[in-house]
Parts: structure tokens; sequence; C-alpha cells
């Protein structure tokens, strides 16, 4: 800010400015351009999660029924 200030209070030239602010304002365009790749990321994340919930009580929910079904009932390949 107070970059800014000197800036503005001509304290700074252009040049002196932009030499001081143009790293940050490159970087902050690299954080933002990671930013969708990141929340695609984190909704993977949240999708094999739920996969993996969806997984167990399916076979906790078979394990349970196991000892009632008959062998027709029962899956082939177990």
């Amino acid at each position: 800010m107070r970059y800014f200030e000197l800036y503005k209070a001509r304290g700074l030239s252009v040049d002196q400015f932009k030499e001081r602010y143009q790293p940050i304002d490159a970087r902050k365009r690299q954080i933002e351009a990671e930013i969708p790749r990141i929340e695609a990321e984190v909704d993977l994340a949240k999708v094999d999660e739920f996969s993996a919930e969806h997984i167990m009580a399916e076979a906790t929910d078979l394990r349970a029924r196991w000892p009632k079904m008959t062998s027709e009932e029962r899956p082939q390949n177990c």
C-alpha cells in the first residue's frame, strides 16, 4: 500500500512501481489459473469418497443378507 501512496505522490516512477508490482500480479494470475484444476481435484476426491462409502455400504448389506440368501440369490462370482 505504501508503494501505491509513493507512486501517487510521485515518489516512485512508473517503472519503479511496475518493477515492484508486476511479479505480484503475475503470481496472482498463476494462482487464479490454478483454481479450476484444484476445484476439479476436490470434486474428484469427493466423488471417490462417495464411491468408497457406497461400496462399503453395499458390501455390508450383502454380508448381512448372505446367510439368508439361497444359492440362486447369491452372486455367482463370490
